[in-house]
Parts: C-alpha cells; sequence; structure tokens
C-alpha cells in the first residue's frame, strides 16, 4: 500500500516545531519572572512607605523611634512595650514581624546623632538665676553637649537620671 507523502510531517518538520515552541516557552518564562520581579519590588517599595509612616505614628505616640530589635521590626508586634520604652507606647502597631516578596524580614536601623535639646534660653538682665531643664531619653547611645556660645555660663551642674555627671569643676 502507497503512503501519501504530503499528509505527514518529516522528522525535520517536526524538529523546527518543538525547536520554535521551545523558542517561544523561554521567552514567554522569562518576561513572566520579569514582570513577577518588578512586581516584588513596587510591593516592597509600598511596604517600605507603610513602615515609614508607622515608625512615625509610634514616634507620635510614644515619641520616640521604637528600638530594632536584631535589626528586625519585632518590637512593633508587641502589645507591652519594649523594656525602657514604656511611655506613650499603645502597641501593637503590628499583627506579626513583616515579611518581603523574597521571604525575608524587613529590618531597620536607628542611626545614632542628635536627638532632642531644649529650646535656646536667652540670658536676662539681673542676677545670675538657676535654671532647670527636663528632658526624656530612650536608652542607648547618646551624647549631653552643653554650650555656651554667648560665654554668659560661669559654671553649672549636668544630672542625669538622677546622677551628677558634670559638676561645676567639671564644666
Amino acid at each position: 500500500m502507497k503512503r501519501d507523502r504530503e499528509t505527514a510531517f518529516t522528522l525535520v518538520e517536526l524538529l523546527v516545531g518543538i525547536c520554535i515552541l521551545i523558542i517561544i516557552g523561554a521567552v514567554g518564562f522569562t518576561l513572566i519572572r520579569q514582570a513577577s520581579q518588578r512586581t516584588r519590588v513596587v510591593v516592597a517599595k509600598t511596604s517600605l512607605t507603610q513602615f515609614a509612616m508607622l515608625l512615625e505614628a509610634v514616634k507620635s505616640d510614644a515619641n520616640y523611634y521604637p528600638p530594632a530589635n536584631n535589626n528586625t521590626m519585632e518590637s512593633l508586634a508587641y502589645t507591652a512595650a519594649p523594656a525602657g520604652y514604656e511611655r506613650g507606647w499603645r502597641g501593637p502597631y503590628l499583627k506579626a514581624t513583616p515579611i518581603d516578596p523574597w521571604k525575608k524580614e524587613y529590618f531597620y536601623r536607628l542611626a545614632y546623632g542628635v536627638i532632642f535639646g531644649p529650646m535656646l534660653c536667652p540670658r536676662v538682665a539681673g542676677p545670675p538665676a538657676d535654671e532647670t531643664y527636663y528632658f526624656d531619653a530612650v536608652p542607648g547611645q547618646a551624647k549631653v553637649v552643653v554650650g555656651n556660645d554667648c560665654n554668659i555660663i560661669n559654671s553649672g551642674t549636668v544630672w542625669l537620671n538622677g546622677a551628677e555627671i558634670i559638676s561645676p569643676n567639671q564644666f
């Protein structure tokens, strides 16, 4: 019996068809992977914006940024305030420690630097007077800077947490 060669595919035609399908699949897979990566980046950027607003809300409530436990945002999920940070805490601010689109924890670090200071109090005419400033500080690295730009302070005492850290003869 004689076969009609016009209705069957040759081996070369089948290989060419399979190669075309593989190329289309590879290009499609690459495009899908790139779109997925772009989506993850957009989700991460949006989350970072929300976390920045959340950290500002904590600062507004408690007058300080929350501590970073192991450089993570874990402390924001606490119902009770972290030790030493009780004042103004209204937590939990998060339900759980956030995870980024790549399945890793978000992190943040507090940069140490100038945190607060009293307003400039100009010297008024008259005899010298005692000035007392009260301020709150959170635990951690800090330094006390006393400025005497007008050269009107001859001596002083600095107390921190009930302990004299600078006496008049050290001033």
